[in-house]
């Protein structure tokens, strides 16, 4: 759900108060048990109010989901502000309303679903559906603007892979782990206002700089989990930057592959044109070296599709008979079928 609303009219009164005083003062005040209880109400509320839509209630009730929050399940940005800020009173106390409701409408009970990896691994999620083994982490609960993931929910991580058994796993991660770069915009962060106002949600992605060496673990862990399951297929499922598209990170040294699948902007319009052309402008599609130089990572083109996906889009994945993970993006404009191709596995289950 989109819950960025909870700053403005129609939010918590005591919120939008809060929100009109000094910076000093709001990192100081303590959240009332008035604040605190528009907070839930208004979590409930934004649930109940999205999901009794009589389509999207169909859709919910006859076809299995699996769910994970990201920033707007809370509010924009989530885990991508300074730490003062990040932990005062009142951020912890909008925090807390949103686990509260994440967790009895997604995750219907946190005590109650059997799929949670682990206690020290926040909501990350595992399951086995049909032939596939499905691993979906969990990138907003620890984040911070210095880590996503703490050391032990990676450790969990790594201990649930390293017992993998299926030759078709699928990650979900809610943003990209590849993408354009974003170096360019970086390197002028506290330049401009502009640019500033713009750095929490450069700071979301994988590849800013005070992730990257966590995106290499994460990359690491993946990689090795294919070295030792020999004919393993591995796909990262992603969204967020409201296009379609296809990355690919590979192991020269062992001759690994594993693709990202982007997909995202269901509701939220595309980029237009003029947009577009500003991201190109200021980020980069240069294929990336990790390490030694013999783990890349670049974005590829999907059949059909010009670069990217600029069109408001959902994707389908099958299995095909020739052993192929293939991925059609249905998109809102209906000349535009763009598919993609995995596989084959060396060693179907």
């Amino acid at each position: 759900v989109y819950a960025d609303g909870i700053w403005e009219n129609g939010g918590p009164p005591t919120l939008s108060d809060w929100s009109h005083l000094e910076v000093t003062q709001r990192i100081k005040r303590p959240a009332s048990a008035t604040m605190t209880g528009e907070i839930e109400r208004y979590y409930e509320d934004r649930y109940l109010q999205r999901w009794s839509r009589p389509a999207l209630a169909a859709m919910l009730a006859s076809i299995p989901s699996v769910m994970m929050w990201d920033d707007h399940d809370i509010f924009d940005g989530w885990g991508s502000f300074p730490d003062e800020q990040q932990n005062c009173p009142v951020f912890k106390a909008v925090f807390a309303g949103a686990k509260r409701a994440f967790e009895a409408q997604q995750l219907r009970g946190a005590t109650q679903n059997r799929s949670r990896l682990d206690a020290r691994a926040a909501f990350t999620l595992r399951l086995t559906f049909g032939a596939y083994y499905l691993l979906v982490l969990d990138n907003r609960s620890e984040r911070s603007q210095l880590q996503i993931m703490s050391d032990a929910h990676w450790a969990a991580v790594k201990t649930e892979l390293s017992a993998l058994k299926t030759g078709r796993l699928l990650v979900m991660s809610g943003v990209p782990v590849v993408y354009r770069s974003f170096a360019r915009i970086e390197s002028l962060f506290g330049v401009t206002g502009d640019i500033a106002d713009m750095e929490d949600d450069i700071l979301d992605h994988w590849s800013a700089r005070p992730h990257q060496q966590e995106r290499r673990k994460f990359i690491s862990i993946l990689l090795d989990t294919l070295a030792a399951n020999a004919g393993c297929r591995a796909a990262i499922l992603s969204g967020d930057v409201h296009v379609g598209g296809v990355g690919m990170i590979y192991d020269s040294a062992r001759e690994l592959e594993i693709y990202q699948i982007i997909s995202s902007g269901v509701v939220h319009p595309p980029p237009s044109l003029v947009q577009w052309l500003g991201i190109k402008a200021l980020t980069s599609d240069e294929k990336e070296l990790l390490g030694n130089g013999d783990i890349s990572t670049e974005m590829l083109t999907a059949d059909g599709a010009a670069e990217i996906i600029r069109d408001r889009n959902f994707a389908r994945l099958h299995w095909g008979s020739d052993e192929k993970l293939w991925v059609n993006w249905e998109c809102e404009k209906e000349k535009i079928k763009p598919a993609f191709a995995i596989g084959p596995v060396l060693n179907p289950p």
